[in-house]
């Protein structure tokens, strides 16, 4: 069986998907708070991604989107402040019906290349 840290250890970024559909989205917060911790100790170099997901235009307004993001950003700030050393944590707002999880997933890639500065 492969262990989490064996799995942090190898990693570059890690992905997190919050359902925004869900009425109950912020009980997958201490889960998550607890998978950057245990990353972040074996890997202080992993890269972290939050994809608030399922913000769709028809479904949610510009407003609720804001609201859910900014509320799940002030939870994770405030549980990893007494972590030594600087979680970044990365936050996007996505959809399958426009272009937002193609750009989210884009915004990843080019942190994963080291020399994308020189290509541009």
């Amino acid at each position: 069986k492969i262990q989490p840290d064996e799995i942090y250890k190898g990693c570059s970024t890690l992905i997190f998907v919050i359902d925004a559909e869900e009425n109950d989205f912020e009980h997958s917060l201490p889960k998550m708070i607890e998978t950057l911790e245990a990353a972040y100790k074996v890997n202080p170099a992993i890269h972290f991604e939050v994809f608030l997901h399922k913000v769709d235009v028809e479904m949610m307004s510009e407003e609720t989107k804001m609201e859910k993001s900014k509320f799940i950003q002030n939870i994770v700030s405030q549980e990893l402040l007494d972590i030594e050393g600087d979680i970044l944590v990365s936050y996007h707002l996505t959809s399958i019906h426009d272009h937002s999880v193609l750009e989210a997933f884009s915004k990843v890639v080019q942190k994963l290349v080291n020399h994308l500065p020189v290509l541009n």
